[in-house]
């Protein structure tokens, strides 16, 4: 089929470098120069918040190259940590709106000028979205994500084990 399956195990013991592969590092390096920008606008000056938030436009423009799909939610999730800490600074609203637009700005405009070269002579197969024909049968699934489903669900369940165990008492 014409399926992908095969992350994590085939690219990881294979070394089969897959787009999504790639973007990881950069996914890091992104998520650390947004929170990086989280914590700098208690205190640092203007010039240091222009030049994070233009190393951080450059990070996610080079994550836009690379696996176009993570863009969107990296930029949205940037945007929600600067919006976060210019709140938390608690200054006047028109100074922190103008601050976060700013930083916005910056770090929308040098995302796309710093990769324009490659966006003006990218050629995408056709795009958009469809229901994909193929699906990964259920113990393929749980082969790859079952032990961290367990995890999850386990940790989850403790979490929870007195509202479950009164539950229980007042069913039974």
């Amino acid at each position: 089929g014409h399926h992908i399956t095969e992350f994590p195990y085939f690219s990881f013991l294979f070394a089969d470098l897959h787009a999504h592969m790639i973007a990881i590092p950069f996914t890091l390096l992104v998520l650390g120069l947004a929170f990086s920008l989280l914590v700098g606008l208690r205190r640092a000056s203007l010039t240091w918040l222009i030049a994070a938030a233009a190393a951080l436009g450059g990070a996610m423009g080079a994550l836009w190259a690379i696996n176009s799909w993570d863009y969107p939610i990296y930029f949205l999730l940037a945007m929600i940590l600067i919006g976060t800490g210019v709140f938390l600074k608690r200054r006047p609203t028109r100074e922190s709106a103008r601050t976060f637009l700013l930083l916005a700005a910056v770090t929308g405009t040098v995302s796309v000028l710093a990769f324009l070269p490659f966006h003006l002579n990218y050629h995408p197969f056709p795009t958009g979205l469809e229901v994909s024909r193929w699906q990964t049968p259920l113990l393929n699934f749980l082969g790859i994500h079952g032990l961290f489903l367990f995890l999850i669900i386990t940790f989850l369940l403790y979490l929870q084990r007195e509202r479950l165990a009164a539950l229980f008492v007042a069913i039974f």
